[in-house]
């Protein structure tokens, strides 16, 4: 009876032993119903949870490196769409030009985003172009952008304290609105939306999301 006991043990801990070296498929063979049998389910349970923990910290890893690599491309590629919208309007002769550049720069960059861009014209901010059924007016007085009104950024959602531009024209659930600065003076406006199915609970993840890479193209321009 001793060798028997001796016999089993000296097999649970053989199995241990390969699961401690990280074989988590290892199993002990289960047979009767005495101690040692009940040891060895036991230990085939905790062996079974411990390998599906860990496969399942694995996937996760795995997820989260491919998020990462994901993140990386898409900011490596934005960074070198930023250069070549730089490089292209230092090459552009007319507004136009460069407002073409400009809207096809954030249809690429935002994709079904929605945007415009304003220029000062005498009294009155002019739109030069818009993409993607912006709600905002085709002009509008200083006064009715925030931006323009305070000289900095200003981001409005549906479920803040901010309040919206008066050049909005349509239901607008998020929005940014950067004034355009030279030397000094504010000459115009970037302006950007959420789409028009945007989810209002969803406003303050967007625009965190969207201001960044938003300021750098205003930058440039």
């Amino acid at each position: 009876m001793a060798y028997s006991i001796s016999k089993s043990i000296q097999k649970i801990i053989a199995v241990a032993r390969k699961v401690e070296q990280g074989d988590l498929s290892q199993r002990l063979e289960v047979r009767g119903k005495d101690e040692i049998a009940q040891l060895a389910r036991a230990f085939n349970a905790m062996a079974e949870n411990l390998q599906q923990k860990v496969g399942s910290e694995l996937n996760q890893r795995k997820a989260l490196n491919q998020q990462v690599e994901a993140l990386v491309e898409a900011r490596t590629l934005e960074s070198k769409q930023i250069s070549n919208f730089s490089e292209m309007l230092q090459a552009c002769q007319s507004i136009a030009e460069a407002s073409d550049v400009v809207r096809q720069t954030a249809l690429y960059l935002f994709k079904t985003n929605a945007g415009a861009l304003y220029y000062q014209q005498q009294n009155e901010m002019e739109l030069l172009t818009s993409w993607n059924n912006v709600q905002s007016a085709d002009s509008c007085n200083n006064d009715d952008c925030w931006a323009v009104r305070r000289g900095k950024l200003h981001q409005f959602s549906g479920d803040s304290t901010a309040l919206p531009c008066k050049h909005f024209n349509g239901k607008v659930e998020a929005a940014l609105c950067i004034p355009l600065l030279a030397k000094g003076d504010v000459v115009g406006f970037y302006h950007l939306q959420a789409p028009a199915r945007f989810p209002a609970e969803q406003a303050q993840d967007w625009l965190e999301q969207h201001t960044d890479l938003t300021i750098t193209m205003a930058e440039h321009i």
